[in-house]
């Protein structure tokens, strides 16, 4: 009894004693950290991989800290990281997987390779007589600003090969039409047709196209774009001269104001715009900006409610770079405020 008592101590000691040599992987010593390794296998687009953080001690000996580091990505549009090393891989491109940890940074880099070679063609067509446009030019960029282009045939036909899968930019210009320009998902090859409308044709921008939205971002048509440099406007289906139109509110007891922002590659002349409110007068500033100056200024009230009113410019307003449109509401008691926006009237 007495000597199998001794056997069970001296096995208890050493135990103790190896424990007390052994560096735990769930308890790592994060102010012990010499150096830190990241590694993990790349994943194809649509599917993820497990990365792992190892910190390496001064004596050597490494740990793995992989669910207490922090991670990060470097491009997340081409591939996510969790916050267990969980990479998942979006779009073609380059990208670094990094995780710190103890004072300590650790970076894997590579490439997310195509998906698959996907080929994108269509039709380049007149909006008026739909014919083909011939020597029209295509550009598609994707995530990582990779660019292929094309020129149309004869018969506006195009057709551009070896592209990976993800979101594209896609770009048409052709001499005497307006530049389109639309964001497309390829996951597949894939047919677009662009229809251009000539530059002489446009002769206001009228929002046509927009569906009923709770956020207006940005509206690109006739070589412009119009953003919208406050965050509180909305797309309207139902009002408009004619509708749609963009619009934001303004809440009972407050005043509220709705910017946007026309720009263009190329300078122009703003002609009008119309403008409505549903109770309120509106109060306007227009203000044209030219090389980085401000060219002109329109400032006054529209005093008519309920119905959209003309604000015209004069016809020698010189050339801008840029027109933003300030809109305000006054306070009311009773009740809220809508000011809708549409067709604001440009030209070369």
């Amino acid at each position: 009894m007495r000597q199998q008592f001794l056997r069970t101590a001296l096995l208890l000691l050493a135990g103790a004693a190896g424990s007390a040599a052994c560096h735990l992987l769930s308890d790592p010593d994060a102010s012990n950290v010499k150096s830190l390794i990241v590694a993990g296998t790349p994943p194809v687009i649509g599917e993820s991989s497990p990365f792992a953080a190892m910190a390496v001690h001064p004596d050597g000996t490494s740990t793995t800290v992989t669910a207490d580091a922090t991670w990060r990505s470097s491009n997340t549009a081409v591939a996510t990281v969790s916050t267990n090393g969980t990479v998942t891989a979006k779009n073609h491109g380059s990208v670094e997987i990094s995780a710190t940890y103890g004072g300590a940074r650790g970076a894997f880099a590579f490439d997310v390779a195509a998906e698959a070679s996907l080929t994108l063609s269509g039709t380049i067509t007149d909006s008026a007589t739909k014919a083909g446009i011939a020597g029209a030019t295509i550009v598609v960029k994707d995530v990582s600003n990779n660019t292929r282009a094309a020129t149309t045939t004869g018969t506006g036909r195009y057709s551009i090969e070896e592209l990976p899968s993800g979101t594209l930019e896609l770009t048409v210009r052709a001499n005497g039409y307006t530049t389109s320009v639309q964001s497309i998902s390829l996951t597949a090859d894939r047919t677009v047709d662009v229809a251009l409308t000539r530059g002489s044709e446009c002769s206001a921008l009228t929002f046509d196209g927009l569906r009923a939205s709770d956020r207006f971002g940005t509206y690109t048509a006739c070589g412009f774009t119009v953003a919208a440099s406050t965050s509180n406007w909305s797309v309207s289906a139902t009002t408009g001269r004619p509708a749609p139109s963009v619009q934001f509110t303004s809440a009972r007891g407050s005043t509220t104001v709705g910017e946007l922002v026309v720009t263009s590659d190329a300078p122009f002349r703003f002609q009008s715009v119309d403008v409505s409110s549903s109770t309120t007068p509106v109060q306007f500033v227009i203000t044209g900006i030219a090389k980085g100056t401000t060219a002109f200024t329109l400032q006054n009230t529209v005093s008519s409610p309920a119905d959209f009113v003309g604000i015209a410019n004069a016809a020698s307003a010189p050339a801008v770079d840029a027109l933003v449109i300030r809109l305000s509401t006054p306070p009311l008691s009773c009740c809220d405020t809508t000011i809708a926006v549409d067709n604001i009237a440009l030209a070369r």
